[in-house]
């Protein structure tokens, strides 16, 4: 008799399951992907603007643990099993060859994630598995024996089911979050959810003038309390804040309050890697070598040229045109403290609708660490966004969904295996 598997959800964990299904499946299972978009580039299109991140260039085991604000003790067992270098070495096994950037990103040599897609596009060519696009699960219910998947037009039954749909992120991609209501339905626990992973509106105009200034190395508070990493681009925008370092914080700051009324106190440091000392030895030799130069010209030197007038006409506006050698050692002192320490940003929302990630999900207390099996319903997997696990950056998060994802899909077929011998 044979046996059948359903994935739901096309993208990075559903895709990597599939794969694994599909690789080493015998011909008497039946496998089925379930996807509500029409094709399998929705997510791809907006991941980094089309070049599709892949995982992340950092290999030790203890580095990754750190990344994960949710599910770090948890998700390792995945990870250990498929983690960034297995990934990296599965991707160009089949094909794509990959790059790790500066900040330790892996993106595909080509900067195309169609490349990406086009894996897993010969993937299914290349195995009997139904590919059902544009196709929505209203229901999932289990009668003892299988799964029953009801849709529109009809209904599935399947021996195995693995959930791999994401959370409620980018909802223009149809991650609107019913699989917590399948998920509940079938007697798991869904954490409390919140968004991950967006930017900052603000009420500082004085940041939305400098629209476009970028920090390599800021670093940030919150309602001064220091979160780790500290150090992570950072980039102002029209609206407020954005960019890794702000994600980061989002991330930490997701079941919190945000509002007019309840604003995220942000404090900025534009240079972590410039503390007061450095920054008085830099006005010191200045003040020395050039000294009839301008406060606003030797800022410059060191800063973007709008967000040093802003600096100074802000904060400084008496000493803005001053030479630099008519500065007092008490002034000097004193705007080296700013530049290390800058000033506090009033966050009062979170932008709507750009969180990459949402964060909570299915309580990894009912999953098993190795298998990603329900340890309340047998031959039910999770993988993915779908579970409480979220990192600090996006090629985290996909880094824990092709884990989970492989896990996944290897130990469907696995359990599929055992239930064909009884």
């Amino acid at each position: 008799m044979s046996k059948s598997i359903a994935v739901i959800g096309g993208w990075a964990a559903g895709m990597m399951a599939l794969a694994q299904i599909s690789e080493q499946h015998p011909q008497w299972v039946r496998i089925v992907l379930f996807e509500k978009n029409s094709s399998l580039w929705a997510k791809v299109i907006i991941s980094w603007w089309g070049r599709c991140n892949v995982t992340t260039g950092y290999y030790r085991r203890k580095d990754l643990e750190d990344k994960y604000i949710r599910g770090s003790d948890r998700v390792r067992e995945a990870i250990g099993q498929f983690g960034p270098r297995k990934i990296y070495q599965w991707f160009e096994n089949h094909g794509v060859p990959l790059k790790t950037e500066k900040d330790m990103r892996v993106f595909p040599q080509s900067d195309n994630g169609k490349d990406i897609v086009w894996v897993f596009e010969q993937i299914i060519k290349t195995s009997s598995i139904e590919c059902l696009l544009g196709t929505w699960i209203e229901t999932i219910d289990h009668n003892g024996r299988q799964f029953v998947l009801t849709t529109k037009d009809k209904d599935y039954n399947f021996d195995a089911v693995i959930i791999a749909t994401g959370g409620q992120a980018y909802r223009q991609t149809w991650s609107t979050g019913d699989a917590y209501t399948w998920a509940q339905h079938l007697w798991h626990t869904i954490t409390h959810l919140g968004p991950s992973l967006n930017s900052f509106l603000t009420s500082d105009k004085w940041m939305h003038a400098l629209s476009g200034i970028a920090f390599e190395h800021a670093k940030i508070t919150i309602n001064n309390q220091e979160k780790k990493p500290a150090a992570w681009p950072l980039l102002f925008t029209h609206f407020g804040l954005s960019g890794p370092l702000t994600f980061i914080i989002s991330a930490y700051s997701s079941f919190e309050t945000i509002d007019h009324n309840h604003p995220l106190l942000v404090n900025l440091m534009i240079d972590s890697n410039a503390d007061t000392s450095i920054w008085n030895k830099r006005l010191l030799e200045a003040s020395s070598q050039t000294p009839k130069k301008q406060l606003d010209t030797i800022l410059s030197q060191y800063l973007p040229k709008r967000l040093a007038d802003t600096i100074l006409h802000e904060q400084f506006p008496w000493q803005a045109s001053q030479a630099i050698g008519q500065l007092s050692k008490t002034t000097r002192l004193w705007i080296a403290e700013f530049l290390w320490w800058w000033w506090t940003i009033s966050v009062v929302w979170r932008r709507p609708g750009d969180e990459f990630v949402t964060a909570g999900g299915v309580s990894l207390e009912e999953v098993d660490n190795n298998t990603m099996m329900s340890t309340i319903v047998p031959w039910l997997f999770f993988a993915g966004e779908i579970l409480d696990i979220d990192g600090v950056t996006g090629w985290y998060n996909l880094t824990s969904s092709r884990a989970t994802g492989y896990c996944a899909g290897k130990n469907a077929i696995e359990w599929v295996r055992k239930i064909e011998k009884f």
